[in-house]
């Protein structure tokens, strides 16, 4: 997952990305800094679990870290905009989330139909509405709408 605005990587280590990995999208994005960190047993993708929007707030799961002071890290990164998402909103691929503009996130119609209304609130908070379309296919695959993307950097 990376920070385009703020220059930054987060690898969450598991059988699709090893530390050797980390270090080439690091040095191919010319990122400032990046956190490698494991994934909670069974997790296999940090996009899953984490959604970086704009530069300034974060979709998290939990659940998804296998260390919760990696998560209390990225909370005082984009505190106060740092978003907790429940077990439920989590598996609904909430936290596949992407940021195409300034004011607005998009996710799959499964994951805006599984938001609480604290998530929504934050998000408001934030700056951000809620936009969504319909990947019934693709998430019974599972994956979701930042696994459709194809982004230019």
């Amino acid at each position: 997952m990376i920070d385009r605005a703020r220059g930054l990587g987060f690898c969450g280590l598991s059988e699709r990305c090893d530390e050797a990995g980390a270090a080439r999208m690091h040095e191919a994005f010319g990122l400032r800094a990046t956190l490698m960190f494991d994934l909670a047993e069974g997790e296999y993708h940090t996009n899953v679990v984490l959604a970086l929007l704009a530069g300034r707030a974060a979709l998290i799961c939990p659940d998804g870290f296998a260390d919760g002071e990696v998560v209390e890290a990225i909370d005082r990164l984009y505190a106060p905009h740092a978003i907790h998402l429940s077990p439920a909103e989590h598996a609904a691929f909430a936290g596949n989330a992407i940021s195409l503009a300034q004011d607005s996130v998009w996710m799959s119609a499964a994951a805006d139909a599984a938001l609480t209304t604290a998530t929504r609130s934050s998000l408001e908070a934030a700056g951000f509405a809620v936009r969504s379309v319909a990947l019934d296919a693709i998430e019974a695959a599972g994956g979701s709408l930042r696994c459709c993307v194809g982004e230019i950097f």
